[in-house]
């Protein structure tokens, strides 16, 4: 017997040695999302639960925007968000945008009450050194595999707190810390220098980029970041986690370098596996599924079930409308566009009485199921109070939006008056094009009435496509906002509207 194990090994070990598995859990911009949704799905006692049954030493990651979106978060400026972070002992977290609407008293306290590493290589205080409270990278030891985790928090913040850096030099210069200084030791008998990398005393199996930044979008800027690590850092960077975009899929894998992003709202969790040989360290596969959080069939960890109820506001869970049709991302073959994207963009338009009317999808969290409609429903689905801002664009400007947003896996923008149909070619390029206005062609050098909500209105993010408008030209639609806009919907019973409006030919 003893020799049958012996030879068992030996065979093992010639075909290929042992291997060491590394598992991180990761999960971004829940947004306050504490709870199941109607269809009990989702929420942290569902996370705790599935967490427990997990067999394996694990890291768990969280790419930010964790701690704005819900009333309950909100109420608290993201106390409770952070409390639910250290009760689930996350391992790391970064910092999304949305961490910093409370301010900076707020943000400072709960920084304060977070017990967790907060990692941001890419800001600095008024002063240019690292925050206080705040880490580049940290080190994690998980069943003998040494894990370098490095933060790259969203540089669209704001309030004067931090000041973010470039992305890319950031990394640089975090993963120069981390792997050390090459020196030169001497000269060989042909007077070359033989130079070799410093490594400290803990050199990392896997190096993880933990991003509020999107591969697939979001921000030109942090897509542009993300989509440069392999072939600025590929042999040094093995995992990016990514977020911002509200984007969920399991692994793309460019170069040498693995990206996984995870949705939105706390529905599911990615469950990323690491193989690396014990021999050689290097790493064999990265293995990345979506777990869906099913309460059903998971079900909900008692304590932190027992906090959420503790902390929920009742009042709300009452009734203040109705959808008589459902209202959802879900975008069909051959389409662009959803019923709830174009639900929102007509509201803004039937407002500010517009030609064109444009809003982001990123500002919709949830889909809307048809039936009675809960004020925690609404407030969930879109937390904002943004008012509707009208002025005048050219048509050059609507088909730049429009171009952008059709070469996109999944567009930025809904719209509201306008209709495009375009064909692409295998490579993925738009070689037809055709766009209609208030059912008439558009004219590029036509000048039309164009509304939406303040936050694109007057910001830089988002393609900035209004950003050279002055002003004064923005003119304040009336004294509703889309909150308000939507919740007049819901009291007349909300109807999804067709979709179709942007169609893509694929030849």
């Amino acid at each position: 017997m003893r020799k049958f194990v012996f030879l068992f090994l030996l065979l093992l070990s010639a075909l290929g040695g042992w291997s060491k598995t590394a598992v991180i859990f990761h999960t971004s911009d829940a947004h306050g999302f504490f709870y199941p949704d109607h269809s009990g799905m989702g929420g942290y006692a569902a996370l705790a639960s599935l967490l427990n049954k997990e067999d394996k030493d694990y890291l768990l990651l969280d790419s930010g925007d964790f701690s704005n979106g819900s009333q309950e978060a909100t109420f608290s400026k993201g106390l409770y968000s952070a409390e639910l972070l250290n009760r689930l002992a996350y391992d790391a977290v970064t910092l999304g945008n949305h961490e910093y609407y409370f301010g900076k008293e707020a943000l400072n306290e709960m920084l304060t009450h977070l017990k967790v590493p907060v990692l941001a290589a890419n800001l600095k205080d008024a002063n240019g050194q690292m925050p206080a409270g705040l880490l580049p990278y940290k080190m994690f030891d998980k069943d003998g595999v040494k894990i370098a985790v490095i933060g790259l928090a969203s540089n669209e913040i704001r309030g004067g707190v931090h000041v973010a850096q470039d992305c890319l030099k950031s990394l640089e210069e975090t993963l120069f810390r981390i792997y050390g200084p090459v020196i030169c030791i001497h000269e060989d008998l042909l007077g070359k220098s033989i130079c070799r990398q410093v490594q400290g005393h803990f050199r990392p199996d896997i190096v993880v980029v933990l991003a509020h930044h999107s591969l697939l979008g979001g921000s030109a800027y942090g897509k542009q970041c993300l989509a440069q690590i392999p072939q600025r850092f590929g042999k040094k960077v093995h995992l990016v986690l990514g977020g911002h975009a509200h984007h969920q899929f399991e692994l793309q894998t460019r170069g040498n370098v693995s990206y996984s992003e995870s949705g939105h709202g706390l529905k599911g969790v990615s469950r990323i596996e690491l193989d690396i040989d014990d021999k050689s360290g290097q790493l064999r596969s990265v293995k990345s599924r979506y777990i869906m959080l099913n309460t059903r069939k998971i079900g909900e960890r008692e304590d932190i079930k027992d906090f959420l109820s503790g902390i929920r506001l009742a009042h709300l869970d009452e009734t203040i409308g109705r959808a008589r049709q459902a209202l959802t991302f879900q975008m069909k073959k051959g389409e662009k566009d959803s019923a709830l994207g174009n639900w929102a963009a007509d509201l803004i338009a039937q407002y500010a009485q517009s030609d064109v009317a444009v809003n982001n999808n990123g500002s919709l969290r949830k889909e809307i199921k048809k039936g009675p409609v809960s004020l925690r429903d609404m407030t969930e689905l879109y937390p904002y109070q943004n008012k509707i801002f009208k002025f005048r664009v050219s048509g050059e400007l609507i088909q730049k939006m429009l171009h952008r947003d059709l070469k996109r896996p999944v567009p930025s923008f809904s719209y509201s008056g306008l209709k495009a149909v375009c064909e692409k070619n295998e490579k993925g390029e738009i070689t037809q094009e055709k766009i209609w206005i208030q059912g008439q062609p558009l004219q590029a050098d036509k000048i039309y009435t164009l509304a939406t909500i303040e936050y694109l209105a007057f910001t830089k993010g988002e393609g900035g496509f209004f950003a050279e408008i002055a002003d004064h030209e923005k003119i304040l639609a009336g004294e509703k906002d889309l909150a308000q806009r939507m919740q007049e919907s819901f009291a007349q019973g909300a109807l999804a509207p067709h979709t179709g409006r942007l169609r893509v030919k694929q030849r």
